[in-house]
């Protein structure tokens, strides 16, 4: 069972630091693409109809796989007031309940987020499928599945209260 646990772990810190490498990464882009678009804009006069775009969809990725991120970091906006007043047994179940919920919440954001990608839209100065942006909706969610299942092997079998 330890190697079980441990392989867990470690495919979940590998994700997630590739996940921040992606979110870093396309936030350089972003920067450099919106750099380049104020600079046709202002500078040259001649507005990039394809720069709004991209940053959208960019920022619908960089979003979601942040939230999956942050929750692998526990950076969620929390009310930790009441919650370090609590005993320890009543702060575990309090830990197995909100597992539960992200949990489902994941399965949500992967099942409908999925169904949610089957468009026709496409994009109207890059000719991008709307499926690109929205399929960060799934990705994101199995993300946070494999988060929270890492999180709840920890709570379950390592720190039994």
């Amino acid at each position: 069972m330890q190697y079980f646990l441990k392989g867990v772990n470690n495919l979940t810190k590998i994700v997630v630091k590739l996940s921040q490498i992606f979110c870093a990464i396309l936030m350089a882009v972003m920067i450099v693409i919106v750099s380049i678009g104020v600079f046709y804009r202002y500078i040259l006069n001649n507005p990039l109809p394809w720069v709004t775009e991209i940053v959208r969809f960019s920022l619908v990725w960089l979003s979601l796989i942040g939230a999956a991120v942050a929750l692998d970091k526990g950076e969620h906006v929390a009310v930790s007031y009441f919650y370090n007043k609590l005993g320890d047994r009543t702060k575990y179940v309090f830990e197995l309940l909100n597992i539960f919920i992200i949990g489902y919440f994941s399965y949500v954001l992967i099942n409908y987020g999925y169904d949610f990608t089957d468009t026709l839209y496409t994009g109207t100065f890059t000719g991008i499928s709307g499926a690109v942006p929205r399929m960060a909706i799934p990705v994101s969610g199995g993300i946070m599945m494999l988060v929270i299942f890492d999180q709840f092997l920890n709570i379950l079998f390592c720190r039994r209260k």
